[in-house]
């Protein structure tokens, strides 16, 4: 084998070695990416239910929500739920006002900082 022989072929094994080496952090970026985003989605769904529960825990009780009432989540982290009654007229989107429904306004609160807010309708019972 000639010197120049042997650096084509070194040439190319390191050719070689470089294209292997990045199809591994290509595959090893994207399975990340795809793990980071799955778990911010899990995330979200489980504040989302968490919300949705202080409704519902809000609306079995009968209590009147129409100042707000604070769910502590986390005191140490001034972390709490806070559930309102809202009138549709504050809704941002069209809703046909009935009689039989009312509105909850859930929203998560960590500090100052609101992290999610959702709005949703509950029955109210007919008075007896």
């Amino acid at each position: 084998m000639t010197p120049r022989s042997k650096a084509r072929r070194a040439a190319a094994s390191l050719l070689l070695v470089l294209v292997m080496l990045l199809s591994v952090i290509t595959a090893a970026t994207i399975t990340t990416r795809t793990a980071i985003r799955q778990r911010a989605f899990e995330m979200e769904q489980a504040s989302v239910r968490r919300l949705e529960s202080a409704i519902a825990a809000v609306a079995d009780s009968n209590v009147d929500a129409s100042s707000p009432i604070r769910m502590p989540m986390d005191a140490e982290q001034d972390h709490w739920i806070e559930v309102q009654t809202i009138d549709s007229s504050s809704r941002m989107t069209k809703v046909l006002d009935s009689t039989d429904q009312s509105w909850l306004r859930a929203t998560e609160i960590r500090g100052t900082r609101v992290l999610r807010r959702i709005d949703r309708s509950i029955e109210v019972a007919p008075p007896t």
